[in-house]
């Protein structure tokens, strides 16, 4: 029975500390089943047991246990570090975890900063509700005014940094006709620096057609929202010093421009789709693609970490 009890006691701690999320790093893989049934997986660093993976001959059972000694892992990423263990060993777990619950109480803390009424983790379950309703919704109007009425929504663009969110910015670029100026969706105020959020919709597509062998270039909408944020990048840092004599404490050191666009889920990507789009984004500079599905998992990560005693553990 104690037993039984410290166990539980350290699953919902382990819960509580890692954010009800995995904890390899931005992990695109759910952390419950669609009835909230938690998914996240035990893992042990080292192992006490011959054979097992990470098997350290000095390490007790009791050992083996210690709160020390465990992980939360999604069962795809449990799979791969288990199959791995050369690769993925008890130091580089041990740094993963570490960074992890550091990135969680950084999040929360940056959360608890921010106005609290009513309970930002309501905030996000119900935000979590108008995605489930209105994600075939391609008005970029709606979604423009979703955002700009819940700005906590776009924390997972930002990468948990604070920030101060202005919608609608002037960047730059007006002619001596006055027309031309480059205004983004959002500009994000994030200590120091700032992000360039160009919003589309879900309806977006990601890919075109097929091109050969199995490649698909971006879509015409993709592209042509990537340039136009890159632009807006480009206009903000040329602008920069005219832009701060009205606005002294705006800084741009190195912005970053963010494109939210498509579903990758909704539209079933196929494998050869899947792989040409993620080629195409992680090779950009200076310009990160979220897509909406992955937004709103963030979103449901983040209300997992602002209230985990929420979550049943199994």
């Amino acid at each position: 029975m104690r037993q039984a009890a410290v166990r539980g006691a350290f699953i919902k701690r382990l819960y509580s500390d890692f954010g009800g999320t995995c904890a390899a790093g931005d992990c695109p893989y759910p952390s419950r089943l669609p009835d909230g049934t938690p998914i996240l997986q035990i893992v042990y660093i080292r192992s006490a047991r011959p054979g097992g993976p990470r098997w350290d001959p000095t390490m007790t059972l009791s050992e083996e246990g210690a709160y020390e000694n465990l992980l939360l892992l999604c069962p795809s990423h449990h799979e791969l570090i288990d199959r791995l263990p050369d690769q993925y060993n008890s130091e580089w777990l041990t740094s993963m975890r570490q960074r992890h619950i550091e990135r969680v109480t950084s999040i929360l803390a940056s959360l608890a900063g921010q106005t609290a009424q009513p309970s930002r983790a309501n905030r996000f379950r119900e935000a979590l509700a108008v995605w489930e309703r209105e994600r075939l919704n391609a008005s970029e109007g709606f979604w423009q005014n979703l955002f700009a009425s819940r700005p906590e929504l776009l924390m997972p663009t930002l990468s948990g940094r604070p920030y101060v969110l202005n919608e609608q910015c002037y960047v730059g670029g007006k002619s001596i006709s006055n027309r031309g100026g480059r205004v983004p969706d959002f500009l994000a105020q994030c200590h120091g620096n700032a992000v360039l959020i160009e919003l589309k919709t879900p309806a977006t597509k990601l890919v075109g057609a097929r091109y050969r062998n199995n490649v698909y270039p971006p879509s015409t909408e993709l592209i042509g929202a990537c340039v136009q944020a890159l632009e807006y990048r480009v206009t903000l840092m040329n602008y920069l010093h005219s832009l701060r004599h009205e606005t002294p404490e705006l800084a741009a050191h190195s912005p970053t421009a963010v494109v939210i666009a498509g579903d990758a889920h909704q539209t079933r990507l196929t494998e050869p789709q899947r792989r040409s789009f993620e080629i195409f984004r992680t090779s950009l500079k200076d310009l990160n693609i979220i897509t909406y599905d992955e937004l709103f998992l963030g979103i449901e990560n983040l209300a997992a970490m602002l209230d985990p005693s929420s979550v049943s553990v199994p």
